[in-house]
């Protein structure tokens, strides 16, 4: 490869191309073989080492040095940089990165477009909520002005009602001055008259006109006859306001206006009022009939007044004494006889009311029978509506609630009997008895006296349980025991009365003697078997928790009562005990 010609001074230019020079000086074929150097002779073995070390090092060098500089003019003559700064990769953008910029360039537009549908709904939400707002105090401002209008209203009524009000009494001052001019004028003209030198009067010219004035005047009078009415309303007053007392002589004067009086409501007739308000209680519950009764016996009947009572009271009190004994009170007997009918003595019996359940709420009446719930239901409405007076004594309906609840618990009893159920028909009638029994005394009903809260009458029952009384229940079933002389059985004395006029507090107080009575006896037979490890009997551990499962569930409020009825228990085994025994010496006696 030759070197390009030096020029000598300034060239001229030439119209004909001139060849190129070569760009390569050293152009080297590579397929030539090297040139040939005269390598150093080694003189030892480890010179020989050194000797080849160096000429291989030189060698590698030299094709280094050959090839750096071909690259380098390679570049020279193309006018490039130097290869080195292009091969740092890191000065160039990656694919991804290019990629990205040229999604967001042609999407470019369109987020433009997203920010600004952005910005409008961030502006609507905006508008929405004040419009929200504004419809909110919109609906406040709407319910404010109702309401002023309501009050408006009320306000514009009540001035029209004293607008009214006043041109009525405008009106009627008006026709009290025409009418009173009548009268003024002839009070005037009366003083002119009855003075002295009145008869002077009848020379005036005056005199003409004052007996016109008369004539007006006069005439007036007969049109307006107020004394006359006055008159005839005194009349009428003491002829039908008349007030005899009460007689059930038939010569008297009461019985004589009564059969006379018969539209008009007065002392003597209250029958006009007492069919008006049967009417109208006839379609009404019984509720809604005691608390009619009741507002009328405490407003009028029973009325306690610090002062003096007056002539009215006392005719008020008159009048409803005999609008209730009369009438009311017969018609709430009647309606209380058809409830009585339809809710205890007709009554259906359902099986799971045959059941002693849980008391609940700490009421000794939840878990009762529910005949015995509607018949208390009945005492206290009757109580309430009645006067004490008439409820403590011989009131045909607490009687017949008594008696009809105790035939339906005895129905009751029968049929737990009769379908063997697992329910102690004994514990049954003593639960629901003692609650008739004890809301009987609590409502003073009877002769029975109140007792403590929680055992109201159960002392007048347990003292007929006491031992010495026990000898007269064993007696009757002790053949030839020297207890055979003691006083008869209750029972016995119950059926000597007879049903029909035995006392029901007296009827219900047998019928608990004999239901706890069957009830202890049939427990201490249990227990006295289960103790002497009778063939066929229980566990007495097992008898006692019975015992005490079944007295928990049905007085779990009543500890007194279970104390009691377990004491009873254990007095009826040991006199249970001791007749054996007498029995067993009587036999070894005869022997």
């Amino acid at each position: 490869m030759q070197a390009p010609t030096t020029l000598q001074g300034i060239s001229q230019p030439t119209d004909t191309a001139e060849p190129l020079d070569n760009l390569y000086e050293d152009v080297e074929d590579p397929d030539t073989p090297p040139e040939a150097v005269l390598s150093r002779r080694a003189k030892s073995y480890s010179d020989f080492y050194d000797i080849v070390r160096e000429h291989v090092l030189h060698d590698s060098s030299k094709s280094r040095r050959r090839g750096r500089s071909r690259r380098n003019k390679n570049w020279e003559a193309l006018a490039l940089p130097d290869p080195k700064n292009v091969d740092d990769v890191s000065e160039f953008p990656s694919f991804d990165s290019i990629q990205d910029e040229l999604l967001q360039a042609s999407q470019q537009e369109y987020l433009l477009y997203l920010d600004q549908l952005a910005m409008t709904e961030r502006h609507l939400d905006t508008l929405i909520q004040d419009t929200n707002g504004a419809l909110e105090l919109l609906a406040s401002l709407s319910g404010s002005f109702r309401a002023v209008e309501e009050q408006t209203t009320s306000f514009q009524a009540q001035c029209e009602g004293l607008l009214a009000e006043q041109r009525r009494l405008e009106k009627l001052g008006e026709e009290v001055g025409t009418d009173l001019h009548y009268y003024a004028y002839l009070d005037n003209v009366t003083r002119r008259v009855n003075a002295p030198g009145a008869s002077r009067l009848v020379d005036d010219d005056a005199f003409g006109e004052i007996l016109e004035n008369l004539d007006s005047c006069i005439e007036f009078m007969e049109k307006n006859c107020f004394e006359r009415s006055f008159n005839e309303a005194m009349l009428f007053a003491k002829i039908f306001a008349v007030e005899p007392h009460y007689s059930t002589d038939p010569n008297s004067a009461f019985v004589t206006l009564k059969s006379q009086q018969r539209i008009m409501v007065n002392a003597t007739n209250v029958v006009p009022i007492a069919t008006n308000l049967q009417s109208a209680m006839q379609s009404s519950d019984l509720t809604t009939i005691c608390n009619i009764l009741g507002w009328i016996t405490n407003e009028y009947l029973l009325s306690d007044y610090d002062e003096d009572e007056s002539q009215f009271t006392r005719h008020c009190q008159e009048l409803a004494a005999r609008l209730l004994t009369e009438h009311l009170w017969t018609f709430t007997d009647a309606s209380f006889e058809a409830e009585i009918a339809k809710s205890i003595s007709r009554a259906p019996v359902a099986a799971d009311s045959l059941k002693i359940g849980p008391v609940e709420g700490g009421v000794a009446s939840s878990n009762a029978y529910p005949i015995v719930k509607r018949a208390l239901e009945l005492l206290i409405m009757f109580d309430q509506a009645m006067p004490k007076e008439r409820c403590q004594r011989n009131s045909p309906v607490v009687f017949k609630i008594v008696k009809e609840t105790i035939q339906a618990v005895h129905r009751a009893v029968a049929q737990i009997k009769s379908s063997k159920m697992g329910t102690d028909s004994d514990l049954f009638m003593i639960k629901n008895l003692l609650i008739l029994k004890n809301e009987l005394v609590s409502l003073e009903i009877g002769d029975v006296r109140s007792h403590d809260a929680d055992m109201q009458h159960f002392g007048q029952i347990w003292e007929n349980l006491s031992p010495q009384n026990l000898i007269g229940y064993f007696s009757s079933f002790i053949p030839g025991s020297l207890w055979s002389r003691s006083a008869s059985t209750p029972s016995a004395a119950a059926k000597a009365n007879g049903q029909a006029d035995q006392d029901a507090s007296e009827q219900l107080d047998e019928l608990l003697r004999q239901s706890i009575y069957g009830f202890t006896q049939r427990w201490a037979t249990l227990i006295n078997d289960a103790r002497g490890k009778k063939l066929g009997a229980k566990n007495l551990g097992k008898v006692e928790k019975e015992l005490e499962d079944m007295l928990q569930m049905a007085f779990s409020n009543q500890p007194e009562v279970i104390a009691k009825l377990k004491e009873a228990i254990v007095l009826n085994a040991q006199a249970q005990n001791e007749a054996k025994n007498e029995k067993k010496g009587s036999k070894i006696t005869r022997v």
